[in-house]
């Protein structure tokens, strides 16, 4: 297969459209990914809300000039898994689901993958269309979802390192830095 080297967007280019169709796609979408760890007994589904406004706001204009066609991460997910074995089974099983069209895969594990952009944090992060009569009668076939794909160990760091009981806030201080 061809590699994929241009991002994934959104079909619409208005933040609140893209909110509004966030809004009807989350709870369905959250079903899908579900369904999609049935047998993995390693993995760990965390659901999530639709992203916060003021979140999305600051990534639209620190990281896409405004352009709102390049968030697509308001309807997200992640999977955690305590072998790369079912996350591969995973990947297998979302690409098995005839409803699923996976437009962009990010594979952060790679060696060649420079880490420097995440503090070396590490994942997979898939982005995902659903495409199916209920997304077609809702209006938001079109719309790009992001599945994030991590193990168990990685994740353990994100959230616990250090004496600030955090690795994630230690890679928001970062990324807020950066922005500078």
């Amino acid at each position: 297969r061809a590699k994929a080297t241009r991002r994934p967007c959104q079909a619409v280019d208005d933040l609140a459209v893209l909110f509004g169709q966030a809004c009807k796609l989350n709870a369905y979408y959250q079903l899908a990914v579900a369904h999609w760890t049935t047998g993995l007994k390693t993995a760990v589904v965390a659901h999530a809300p639709v992203k916060r406004r003021a979140r999305a706001v600051e990534k639209l204009w620190r990281s896409y000039r405004g352009d709102a066609r390049h968030v697509i991460d308001l309807v997200r997910a992640s999977i955690t898994f305590s072998s790369f074995d079912d996350m591969v089974q995973c990947v297998r099983q979302i690409r098995a689901d005839p409803r699923a069209a996976v437009v962009h895969f990010k594979n952060r594990f790679l060696d060649a993958y420079d880490a420097k952009s995440t503090a070396g944090y590490r994942n997979a992060s898939l982005s995902v269309v659903l495409v199916d009569a209920v997304t077609s009668s809702l209006g938001v076939e079109s719309h790009v979802c992001e599945l994030q794909l991590g193990i168990a160990e990685v994740e353990a760091v994100k959230h616990g390192l250090g004496s600030s009981g955090s690795g994630h806030q230690r890679y928001i201080t970062f990324r807020n830095l950066r922005a500078i």
